[in-house]
Formats: structure tokens, sequence, C-alpha cells
């Protein structure tokens, strides 16, 4: 069984993201409508959380979570807000994050 989602992300991933999804202006961006987290294909939105974001000069830096997070917690969170805040993308499972999460991290030994 999965952890909570949306505790998770509650501990994790709302200062900068917010409760409601929509992120910050110029600061953090808005979960709610991304194309990344309603994107039928998974491995850009675990690899960010995996590996941190620093692609949009109009944002501040994400930072990975691949010490602090472990797939489950990863599929919990990434399942929260796939179908929070309007977004209605499918659930992921934990083999795909293990599956993704091991290629991203030997592309960068």
């Amino acid at each position: 069984m999965l952890p909570d989602g949306e505790q998770l992300y509650m501990q994790t991933c709302v200062a900068c993201h917010q409760a409601n999804g929509q992120g910050l202006a110029g600061a953090f961006p808005p979960l709610a409508g991304s194309k990344i987290v309603n994107d039928d294909n998974p491995e850009l939105m675990v690899q960010i959380i995996l590996q941190g974001y620093d692609a949009r000069e109009e944002y501040a830096v994400m930072v990975g979570f691949a010490d602090q997070l472990t797939d489950e917690e990863i599929v919990a969170i990434a399942n929260h807000e796939r179908t929070s805040w309007g977004n209605n993308a499918r659930l992921i499972t934990v083999e795909e994050v293990a599956k993704i999460r091991t290629y991203t991290l030997s592309l960068n030994q």
C-alpha cells in the first residue's frame, strides 16, 4: 500500500507549489494544468522529482529528491499531483518510477 500522497505533498511540495497547486508567480511553477504533470508518459515528471529542475529562467531552481524520497513516496506524490486541481492524468506505478530512477541515475554516474 502506498503512503498518503496528499500528506506527503503537504510535507514536501506545498511550500513552493502551494496547497492549490498554483505555485507562486515568478518563483515556482503551477502544477495545476501543467503539461508535464498531465503527460501520459510520466518520465519527465519523475526525472524532475528525482533530479530537480533548472531549465526555466522565470522560476527558481527545484532541488532533486532522489536521496530523500522512496519510489513509493514519489508515486504517491506524483499521483496526488496528477489527479488534483483539475488534473486528470493516469496513475503511475512503483515499477515505472523504479525504472525511471534506475535509468536517470545511471546517466549521472
